[in-house]
């Protein structure tokens, strides 16, 4: 019984599948963390460029990441990588 309603707890366990989004096959977890670290890498480099380029804040760079994620639709670690290579690569 659940202490603070008095009702019975019931546990619920869910067992997720992480894919590959580029080959759609079943990804490691471990691998899968890695991934989602490196991605977040990414994204953090890509959105502090933005701020810094545009003096803008941490939210406006992520919303305008999300934009061109959305508008590309390739996700916003591939997005971000990408922006990223072509900001540094300008001359």
């Amino acid at each position: 019984m659940s202490a603070t309603s008095g009702l019975p707890t019931i546990g619920v366990e869910e067992e997720f599948l992480l894919v590959d989004p580029d080959s759609g096959e079943p990804v490691a977890r471990n691998a899968a963390v890695a991934q989602i670290a490196e991605n977040r890498a990414t994204i953090e480099q890509a959105k502090g460029m933005l701020m810094l380029i545009y003096n803008i804040p941490a939210d406006r760079a992520f919303d305008i990441l999300r934009w061109r994620s959305q508008h590309t639709n390739i996700n916003s670690g591939r997005s971000a990588n990408n922006s990223s290579r072509s900001w540094c690569s300008s001359p």
